[in-house]
């Protein structure tokens, strides 16, 4: 719970699940290495799926060459104070030579993205963007050419993807 600041490397191991509760917010000001398998990911979503987390943050130069591997979020949100405006479960605001590889983004509320990306250089091969309250993946300025991505067709009224009839998003077995 609360928010978190890493301002040392922080590595997260094949098969960890990190569950957040409400409102969480992860802020690393350095590399972040999440090196799950395709047999063990590492996943990172709400303790409970009613109360999704805020955001997990990738901020600053300090954050550069972070690498996501095998790796599944969900049940994340956004946050906004003052100073800053994170506007996806995973926000990457001016960090340069992210990889994101064989990662899977599922599920946010009350967030504009999955994904948003600022003034940042990703590297995204092999990832799903699904079940989007928004848009799957938000770069401005876009940097990289991406490379096999699979992206839901969005069901949109006014930017708005359609929910189950209960109002919670379906959220993949």
């Amino acid at each position: 719970d609360g928010i978190q600041h890493y301002y040392q490397p922080v590595q997260i191991d094949a098969g960890t699940r990190v569950l957040l509760g409400p409102q969480a917010l992860l802020v690393f000001h350095a590399p972040l290495r999440i090196e799950g398998t395709a047999r063990q990911p590492v996943v990172i979503t709400a303790l409970d799926p009613l109360q999704p987390f805020a955001a997990l943050v990738l901020n600053g130069p300090g954050a550069n060459g972070s690498h996501l591997q095998h790796c599944a979020f969900s049940q994340g949100s956004a946050y906004k104070d003052a100073l800053h405006n994170f506007t996806a479960m995973l926000s990457v605001h001016e960090v340069a030579d992210v990889v994101i590889e064989r990662c899977r983004f599922t599920a946010n509320s009350a967030a504009d993205d999955l994904v948003h990306a600022v003034y940042s250089s990703l590297h995204i091969v092999h990832s799903e963007f699904l079940y989007s309250t928004g848009d799957g993946l938000d770069q401005e300025p876009r940097q990289r050419p991406l490379q096999s991505l699979l992206a839901e067709p969005q069901k949109t009224d006014g930017g708005r993807r359609e929910k189950f009839p209960d109002g919670r998003h379906p959220v993949p077995a």
